[in-house]
């Protein structure tokens, strides 16, 4: 049908090509308690990333960083639930703009990773967390919950742990009645890399890739990353009568209205030479370095 797709790119500290101008990693601009300069910073990252034909960041990392043995840390603002919620609404506004349609200069915002991810068991990534719900709601989900409510946020990426036993690729709590229903999110659900197939290889949960794609889809998952290793099993899986349709329906419409936000049937391609003046210029070089003075 012609439709554009959405280019997602990691833009952690810059974005993540050859030419791009690099700033200081999230840990470092978390040491200078300054919202407005993570506003600037995360406004050249979208003007760069924009410009060579990326519309929907993979970050930033909202994760609550308070176990030392977690080996991101370095992609979080820290320990401290306040600074990070006020840091999350700052990138937001700086990677997307302040209005609901996303301009030609900027690009969606994917906040991660939700839910919980920095506190697993053993500090390892990919293991379950064990906190209660008291814990989440009132340190590790509060700048999710204020990336959704302060700002216009496009994207949500699920973490590759477990809540509560459940993983987070397939919790219907965390993506649709916590996500959804009680705090009205309104763009898209991502996945991690891979993480709807560890539903079954790493969870146990699901016997199957086939099964973990249906668990996934209805507990609210838009889209798969990086690829669609077990979303591709969807239409076979609506054929035969073991998804419903309206599940579908629900993320087609999810993300057909975050492209028209992003003006994508508009202006679906990038401009070389806009390119070429924005990335690395003079004016964000020395944002980087009054960035890294003040970290």
């Amino acid at each position: 049908l012609g439709i554009p797709a959405i280019v997602h790119e990691e833009t952690l500290h810059g974005v993540m090509m050859a030419g791009a101008t690099v700033f200081p990693q999230a840990i470092a601009v978390g040491s200078s308690w300054n919202p407005a300069l993570v506003e600037e910073i995360t406004a050249a990252i979208a003007r760069e990333a924009r410009s060579r034909g990326s519309n929907l960041s993979l970050s930033p990392n909202l994760d609550i960083a308070r176990d030392p043995r977690y080996g991101r840390t370095e992609e979080t603002f820290g320990e401290d639930p306040y600074l990070t919620s006020q840091y999350a609404i700052a990138a937001v506004n700086g990677f997307q703009g302040k209005d609901y349609l996303i301009g030609k200069d900027h690009i969606g915002v994917t906040i991660k990773h939700f839910g919980a991810s920095a506190q697993p068991l053993g500090g390892l990534n990919l293991a379950a967390n064990y906190m209660n719900e008291r814990t989440m709601r009132e340190a590790d989900l509060v700048p999710f919950r204020a990336a959704v409510e302060e700002t216009n946020l496009a994207s949500v990426m699920a973490g590759y742990v477990e809540y509560d036993g459940v993983s987070c690729h397939a919790n219907t709590w965390l993506l649709t009645d916590l996500l959804r229903n009680e705090w009205e999110f309104k763009g898209i659900v991502v996945s991690d890399y891979g993480g709807i197939e560890r539903i079954a290889d790493l969870n146990h949960a699901a016997e199957t890739i086939e099964e973990a794609a249906k668990m996934s889809i209805e507990a609210g998952m838009d889209v798969e990353l990086p690829g669609t290793k077990a979303f591709k099993n969807l239409k076979q899986l609506v054929e035969t009568g073991k998804v419903n349709e309206k599940y579908i329906d629900r993320s087609v419409r999810n993300i057909l209205s975050l492209k028209f936000r992003l003006g994508l049937f508009e202006n679906r391609f990038a401009d070389a030479e806009y390119a070429r003046k924005v990335n690395n210029c003079p004016e964000h070089k020395a944002l980087a370095l009054k960035a890294a003075h003040e970290s």
